[in-house]
């Protein structure tokens, strides 16, 4: 019985002194010093629950904080009343379990110790996973603050499931989870399903724990999120203890980034990094790249933009460059193709699709020896960097261009999926419009909807001759020239404004970068995840103007061309506001920060439509809006055909438990 005390008082001693020599508050976090009083005395009574043991990091009063160090172990002396009554609890405990629930209050998924201070320490000393409590719960006043907002997201998945011990940091772990577990927003879960969750988060957080997790002040369960974004529910499930330990080693970087305040780092523009000392010591090294197309290039457009960089940088690098091409079809699959291009040397792959990004991720943590890059926006990860233009600039101009060539004041626009930087395009063509026509209103129809019609047809009908277009050249709904800026007349298409994707400038600089030995620079200079989202000011995006244009419109599109390159004119600018309510234009530099920019999903007031839900969309369109889809587009997502969901027989988790 004294030993008990007696090894808790150490670890007591030991945290107290560790945190006076840091300068920091050795004592229990006290609610009532962090809180306004009518903020408790407003709580509401939740009930009896299992609270999880590390959640509980305080106490309701400044009364008993001083009796304990702020990891909940006493630091009272021996042979008080205090340590007799704690060493009566320990036997207790450990002879038939301490039964009485303790009395806490909850604010911000931390829980603080009304009644039942000893009984907490004791069960913390005997390393008990859960407490049983009556929780009360203050709320916080809902905010933009993303911890407030991800604590919501917890209440809303708490009561759908009744799940209270997975804490995600940041807004989207929730609805991330439910996706890589094939479940819906709101479903409720069966208790086979709960259970199944249970263990592997206690067998993850053990593991986790022994490996100095809790160290590196990241939250376990955005850990495990990482690592089942990267290997799959299946996978890591079935991974005995000693094999989850190899894999969290392997994955690190991608768990350290989930702490990251941004996990993105975009690269807007491409940058002259020069020559490393050991490219000029040692003899450059040849490379080989493996380029990962869906189709053919024959049959796809898209395919056909990627495959004239290839050979464009295949002749610009010579002998010095081996580009090889590899298609991923049912027969050979992205996996396969990535294996196969790393056993025949690839350095680095470049998949051209953001359905590969999952298999990229995967082969990226078994192969770190090779680079990987996806052509794709806004999914963040740390072993594969992304690429894609920043295609709203070009949508920009061409609205410009659209609001003063238009005399129906209805300008179509065709968008084909609601994912990632989509709702940019779209409104960055309506603020282009409103710049030259304030009175036009911009009709939004999707082209990948189960059940569309020739959206087209339905624009022309609605009197509409202006219609920006898809991105790039496609055979959707069998037209041809269908991208760019055109001028429907008499049931045909005449181009106006045509961008280009011009990849060869990614290829190109990616390429050099790594015979130049400077390609790792990126990566050691920041601890998150890497975008290349160039625009026009590096030629990546290209505009090429019709001879119909009359010359003042034209002259209008070359000038927003040459501003937004040179950094003059942003489609995003928003002037700030003076303290009395006036717009202050003094400073030309304010902009959307370039993170919002890709997430919006308001679409501006002179857009007619809306981001269709995820029943609306065809087969193909929910696979991508399943990797890269906006939040809005995923939110009725039925869940029925998805992968990855957990497993039915209950009694497998029953084994693992």
């Amino acid at each position: 019985m004294d030993n008990f005390y007696e090894e808790a008082l150490k670890l007591g001693q030991r945290y107290y002194r560790q945190q006076i020599a840091s300068g920091r508050d050795p004592y229990l976090p006290v609610l009532n010093e962090l809180l306004p009083e009518q903020m408790i005395a407003g709580a509401a009574d939740i009930g009896l629950v299992h609270v999880p043991a590390d959640r509980i990091v305080g106490t309701l009063t400044a009364g008993r904080s001083k009796s304990f160090a702020g990891n909940f172990m006493p630091i009272a002396k021996q042979g008080t009343e205090f340590s007799t009554k704690w060493k009566n609890l320990a036997v207790s405990h450990e002879e038939e379990g301490i039964r009485e629930a303790v009395l806490l209050y909850e604010y911000m998924n931390h829980y603080y110790v009304q009644e039942g201070n000893k009984r907490v320490s004791v069960q913390k000393y005997f390393g008990v996973v859960s407490i049983l409590a009556t929780v009360r719960r203050i709320m916080p006043e809902r905010s933009d603050d993303p911890k407030v907002l991800a604590y919501y997201e917890y209440l809303e998945f708490s009561k759908a499931t009744g799940m209270q011990f997975l804490i995600f940091s940041k807004p989207g772990g929730y609805e991330e989870l439910c996706r890589l577990l094939g479940k819906s927003r709101g479903e409720v879960w069966t208790e086979e399903e709960i259970s199944w969750l249970r263990v592997l988060y206690y067998r993850f957080l053990k593991v986790f724990l022994s490996v100095g997790g809790d160290k590196n002040r990241i939250e376990p369960a955005d850990a495990l999120l990482a690592c089942l974004s990267v290997r799959g529910y299946s996978y890591f499930s079935e991974l005995s203890d000693g094999e989850m330990k190899k894999e969290l080693r392997k994955v690190w970087e991608e768990i350290a980034l989930q702490k990251e305040e941004s996990r993105l780092e975009m690269k807007l523009d491409p940058e002259d990094q020069g020559k490393s000392m050991i490219s000029m010591i040692l003899p450059t090294k040849k490379l080989k790249a493996a380029f990962l197309y869906t189709k053919e290039a024959k049959d796809s457009a898209w395919v056909a933009g990627h495959e004239m960089a290839r050979i464009q940088v295949q002749e610009k690098f010579g002998e010095r460059v081996e580009t090889a091409v590899y298609i991923c079809t049912v027969e050979q699959s992205v996996e396969m193709q990535i294996d196969r291009a790393i056993k025949e040397g690839a350095n680095v792959i470049f998949a051209t699709s953001a359905e590969m990004l999952s298999a990229c991720l995967k082969a990226a943590v078994d192969a770190p020896e090779v680079e990987f890059m996806n052509c794709s926006l806004n999914k963040p990860h740390r072993y594969v960097r992304a690429y894609y233009p920043r295609m709203y600039e070009g949508k920009f101009v061409t609205g410009a261009i659209a609001g003063a060539l238009s005399k129906s004041e209805r300008i179509g626009f065709i968008c084909k999926y609601p994912v990632y930087g989509s709702v940019a395009g779209i409104n960055a063509f309506a603020r282009g419009v409103k710049m030259t026509n304030p009175d036009a209103k911009i009709i939004l129809k999707w082209s990948a909807l189960e059940n569309s019609g020739n959206v087209l047809r339905e624009l022309e009908a609605e009197g509409v001759s202006l219609i920006s277009m898809l991105d790039y050249q496609g055979k959707d709904m069998g037209i041809r020239q269908m991208h760019g800026l055109e001028l429907l007349e008499e049931g045909e298409l005449i181009p106006l404004v045509l961008p280009v994707w011009n990849w060869s400038v990614y290829y190109e600089w990616i390429l050099q970068s790594m015979l130049d030995r400077t390609y790792k620079q990126d990566k050691e200079r920041t601890r998150r995840s890497l975008q290349y989202y160039w625009g026009l000011s590096s030629g990546a995006v290209r505009l090429i103007f019709a001879e119909r244009l009359p010359k003042e419109v034209r002259y209008l599109g070359e000038l927003l061309v040459k501003a937004i390159s040179d950094g003059i004119c942003k489609p995003f600018f928003e002037p700030s506001q003076t303290e009395d309510g006036r717009q202050d234009w003094e400073d030309l530099d304010r902009t959307i920060d370039i993170g919002h920019i890709l997430e919006m999903e308001d679409l501006e007031d002179n857009v007619i439509g809306r981001i269709p839900v995820y029943e609306e969309l065809t087969e193909q369109a929910k696979g991508l809006v399943d990797i890269i889809g906006l939040p809005a587009a995923r939110e009725a997502a039925d869940t029925a055909g998805q992968r990855n969901r957990m497993p039915e027989d209950a009694s497998a988790g029953k084994e693992l438990s």
